[in-house]
């Protein structure tokens, strides 16, 4: 990692000091616990992290399975990072996207529990070794439902971030367990876990693909025309179901009650059968930041 990250170091351990940069090791100033690199790169994790089972080990040694360049992120969660400075925290990281964010501006760290190929911090994410107030952005492409611990990662990321920090994610809802997920959130989950942390939610969008066409896939090794033959059905099946709640909504036109629950149905009907949700939350300006 950069040495220029130095000064926003925090032991994990102690979570009082900062860290000094050593030949091989990262040591804290107050607690003098020793962090060695692993392969070359920072890994700034507890002694009792190392020894827990996190489902895999620390760090994967088998090259085979690491990315061999930038992991690829969606349009629509790209769009959603404009540009900027500082620096951006790439949680869960895996092939990273640092040339990507840099050539928006903002200094890359890419934070993960596996060495990978776009990690350049090897970290627990609900231990996230960086002092309070002092990142830009924050961004998780499809990582919460991996995270044993969401809520208290959303905490970590909620912290670090300067007022007025943005955090941008994603994960999933309707899909089947993949990759030792964890948890999957609706979007009244996805709320729930980033307004508990302190953030102001800004947006949650409702991913293209159904649940279905999404648990289609995860049935079959070989890749299938699953838009073709699920989603266009689907989206058939779902344009009958709006056409009889405003047939129901006429039935009902002086029943206000009813023509409210009828409204609020429509509304949450793309979140009712999407595979997943990304989302845009804010770190509140009244507090105070690290410059």
């Amino acid at each position: 990692m950069d040495n220029k990250f130095d000064k926003i170091l925090l032991c994990p351990t102690c979570r009082q000091s900062g860290l000094t940069r050593e030949e091989d090791c990262y040591i804290c100033d107050s607690c003098r616990t020793e962090y060695p690199d692993y392969e070359g790169t920072a890994a700034i994790v507890t002694r009792q992290d190392r020894e827990d089972d996190y489902g895999k080990m620390l760090v994967i040694g088998d090259n085979t399975k690491r990315w061999k360049h930038e992991a690829k992120w969606d349009e629509q969660f790209s769009s959603l990072i404009p540009d900027g400075d500082g620096i951006l925290l790439d949680f869960a990281c895996g092939g990273g996207r640092k040339s990507w964010a840099e050539s928006k501006g903002y200094d890359y760290i890419g934070l993960d529990y596996y060495l990978d190929y776009g990690v350049n911090l090897l970290a627990n994410g609900t231990n996230i070794p960086l002092k309070d107030n002092t990142v830009s952005i924050c961004t998780s492409h499809a990582v919460m439902e991996h995270i044993p611990d969401p809520w208290v990662a959303s905490n970590e990321l909620f912290r670090i971030l300067k007022p007025g920090g943005l955090y941008i994610g994603s994960t999933a809802f309707l899909q089947a367990f993949h990759e030792r997920s964890h948890y999957n959130m609706s979007h009244l989950g996805v709320r729930h876990m980033l307004e508990k942390s302190g953030f102001v939610v800004e947006e949650i969008i409702s991913w293209k693909a159904s649940g279905l066409e999404a648990l289609i896939r995860s049935l079959f090794v070989v890749k299938l025309p699953v838009s073709l033959l699920v989603g266009l059905p689907f989206k058939f099946i779902m344009s009958l179901r709006k056409i009889g709640a405003k047939f129901v909504e006429k039935i009902y036109s002086k029943d206000t009650d009813k023509l409210r629950r009828i409204s609020q149905f429509l509304a949450e009907e793309p979140m009712r059968f999407t595979s997943g949700f990304t989302y845009v939350a804010r770190k509140p300006n009244n507090l105070q930041s690290i410059e």
